[in-house]
């Protein structure tokens, strides 16, 4: 059986014949706005949805840091494991990072 829905809206204010009339869904990303409304715009550019976001997992990151520095060292690229600065920030930061991979 089909059913007829119909929802009623009022202006806050005058609105002329002819005048554009917008609404918003709120701040919604791409993603949340294909599964609620079942549309995404503004695809092409310059228009990018200010709302999109990625949420990852802290071991995710460090994965994935992982793997790509241990490529650029299969790579040839290495780290040195002491700075040429005499403060002792670079060699603790290159300390830190043999010991992350």
């Amino acid at each position: 059986m089909f059913q007829l829905a119909l929802i009623l809206r009022h202006a806050g204010r005058s609105i002329a014949a002819g005048q554009e009339i917008r609404i918003s869904y709120g701040p919604l990303s791409d993603g949340e706005l294909l599964l609620t409304y079942g549309f995404v715009e503004g695809l092409e550019a310059p228009a990018v949805n200010p709302n999109n976001k990625a949420v990852l997992a802290e071991s995710d990151v460090c994965d994935a840091a992982k793997v790509c520095l241990r490529s650029w060292r299969a790579l040839g690229w290495h780290f040195p494991r002491h700075a040429s600065d005499h403060d002792g920030q670079n060699e603790k930061a290159s300390q830190d990072l043999h010991a992350f991979i």
